[in-house]
């Protein structure tokens, strides 16, 4: 029996749905795999801050990130996604440090802290970065943003403006 034209078009649109939808449920199981991992991660993560602690980091009044310990960003608060919409970046979860700077280096931190002053979206910035967790645990990476861009400016300026007196 002869196949229509018709008949092999109706096969590769029924080949094309079921590809389709087998293409979808594997989207939404890795998703949602991916999201219970994230989950996982977050609550063992959480386990060594205690309730005043979490409403410190999302009220804090200066930016925020969370890194971890790979250098990829898990967390950030309000302000700091206001410095990404302000530039119109969408957003940066699961993004290396580095794509924010080079200049940010998780090797170069200490046990405790570091401090690294980077220019990020055309304003200057000196970023604290303290590590966080327990060694033998999962550690983290919080990074505090001071947006000192006014002060190095004038810093800049003042340092370009010196007088220079000679005695003859």
């Amino acid at each position: 029996v002869a196949i229509t034209a018709f008949t092999q078009i109706w096969w590769l649109v029924i080949a094309e749905a079921v590809a389709l939808l087998v293409y979808t449920v594997f989207r939404l199981f890795t998703r949602r795999r991916y999201n219970e991992q994230l989950y996982n991660y977050l609550q063992s993560m959480t386990e060594y801050l205690d309730e005043a602690s979490r409403e410190n980091l999302t009220c804090f009044p200066m930016p925020i990130t969370l890194l971890d310990a790979k250098g990829s960003i898990i967390w950030y608060n309000d302000l700091f996604y206001d410095i990404l919409q302000k530039n119109r970046i969408p957003s940066l979860f699961g993004h290396h440090v580095s794509k924010i700077s080079e200049a940010i280096q998780l090797d170069r931190i200490s046990a405790s802290h570091h401090k690294f002053n980077i220019s990020y979206l055309g304003k200057f910035y000196t970023v604290y970065c303290m590590r966080q967790g327990k060694e033998n645990k999962e550690q983290f990476f919080a990074l505090y943003w001071m947006d000192d861009d006014a002060l190095k400016r004038e810093n800049v300026k003042l340092k370009s403006e010196k007088i220079c007196i000679a005695y003859i």
